[in-house]
């Protein structure tokens, strides 16, 4: 269970990553606030806390 968690975790803010960058890379930073990919990674890093939240408490 815990490796389950750590991996959709670290994937998920692997993905809110990458996703920021290319948002980014494509509208620049000062249009950043208005696009799907700002949207996109902040749905991820939220997806990251909730699962990476319970992995800590359940390798302690």
């Amino acid at each position: 269970m815990e490796q389950i968690l750590f991996i959709v975790s670290m994937a998920a803010l692997g993905l809110s990553f990458c996703i920021f960058l290319l948002g980014v890379l494509n509208n620049g930073i000062n249009n950043l606030t208005k696009t799907k990919y700002t949207k996109a990674s902040g749905i991820l890093f939220l997806a990251y806390i909730i699962t990476f939240a319970p992995y800590i408490i359940i390798s302690n």
